[in-house]
């Protein structure tokens, strides 16, 4: 982070103006922003805290994060591998014996019979970095693979699954692979597995492990996988652009009671200040007020893109995604080439949700939603919200 840098003044008050119009359009419905850099810090709250409402939306709003839960997930598990918990390379099937000795699809429209063997088993490594051979199949046609997934009810969302981890994990052993192991970039799956495997191998629930390693120790006191009963009166309903609620706000959420399953791929709800404090820790490369956290070498290793070039040319997404994006260890790694483009680390939610830190400005931003998204396009306000925080660090 540059020293003594701050947020240029008039810059959230220009995202307020900006933000506003979205919402006044109906591009967003009411939101949470907020920027850090340096010591500065500076948290938003604009529009209503649900459709129609005449509460305002609370500046500690509780968001539903989703896919944002994948960061913490890679850092906690990058961080155990360098203690020697376990190695990246290791075979995950040790503690998820359900996924040895796998069969691989010829080809991914293949029917869920036309296999031949792994050519080496699932490694730590591969759920980390998406390439486990399992994942959302982004192509269009017809894929048995995806009927079955679907009918199975593990098709990949917002939400944690409902299942417990050993019957998801029974459920998923059932089918095959789609792509050999360490050869393909496919979202999602692999970071549910990964956290099972998380789980397994420390002997600890992930919610404990979240909060001993990351959220007690930076006072994220508002991240976690529930809404206590007290806090339930700031969690704002998930809505569709329809209108149509996904889950209610207050105590007729699925938060506000334990989930059957610690998702490390779409599980936590978070608070601005929440996030901004997490990603502040990270630009600090692991310190957080003096104190170090997690050894530099686990940020490092976690924001080093790890998709080479040729895969990411096999691996399809989003249209022009790999043209400015990695991943690393759980988390996206954006290279801008627009102004609307988010910079350095971090990802984004199906709920609505956005975060990213930028080592090279010293500067992170949080935009937080509950509008659930329907395309992995950034919405308009994504590309507002970026547009005038990058301008914040200029």
């Amino acid at each position: 982070m540059t020293s003594g840098s701050g947020i240029k003044a008039g810059s959230a008050d220009r995202l307020v103006e900006a933000l506003d119009a979205q919402i006044r359009s109906g591009s967003a419905p009411g939101l949470v922003f907020g920027l850090a850099r340096g010591s500065d810090l500076d948290i938003r709250a604009i529009g209503p805290a649900a459709p129609g409402s005449d509460r305002p939306m609370p500046p500690d709003a509780i968001f539903r994060i989703a896919s944002m839960t994948k960061p913490i997930a890679g850092l906690v598990a990058t961080a155990l591998a360098l203690e020697g918990v376990f190695e990246l390379d290791d075979p995950i099937d040790r503690h998820i014996p359900e996924l040895a000795d796998r069969r691989v699809l010829v080809r991914p429209d293949a029917a869920l019979d036309e296999t031949v063997p792994a050519s080496r088993p699932i490694r730590v490594e591969d759920l980390l970095t998406c390439r486990m051979g399992m994942g959302f199949i982004m192509q269009e046609g017809c894929f048995p693979f995806m009927e079955a997934l679907s009918e199975l009810g593990l098709t990949p969302g917002a939400y944690p699954p409902s299942d417990p981890p050993d019957v998801w994990i029974k459920k998923l052993a059932s089918l095959p692979l789609i792509d050999q192991p360490g050869t393909v970039w496919r979202y999602d799956t692999a970071l549910s597995v990964l956290g099972v495997y998380l789980e397994r191998a420390t002997g600890r629930s992930l919610d404990t492990l979240f909060r001993e390693r990351v959220f007690d120790p930076l006072g994220m006191i508002d991240t976690g996988f529930l809404v206590p009963t007290d806090s339930l009166p700031r969690l704002p309903p998930e809505c569709r652009e329809d209108g149509t609620v996904d889950d209610p706000g207050g105590a007729g959420s699925r938060f506000a009671a334990p989930p059957a399953f610690h998702s490390a791929a779409a599980g936590l709800v978070s608070t601005a200040r929440d996030l901004l404090t997490f990603a502040t820790m990270m630009l600090n490369r692991g310190e957080w007020r003096g104190r170090r956290l997690f050894p530099a070498q686990a940020i490092d290793a976690m924001t080093r893109d790890r998709i080479p070039d040729d895969q990411k040319r096999n691996s399809p997404f989003v249209p022009g995604f790999w043209d400015k994006n990695g991943w690393g260890y759980g988390v996206g790694i954006s290279y801008p080439k627009d102004p609307t483009d988010p910079p350095g680390f971090g990802w984004a939610g199906g709920t609505g949700t956005n975060l990213y830190w930028d080592p090279a400005t010293g500067l992170a931003g949080v935009l937080l939603t509950q509008r659930l998204m329907t395309s992995p396009t950034a919405p308009a306000h994504f590309d507002t919200f970026w547009r005038h925080a990058r301008a914040a660090a200029a």
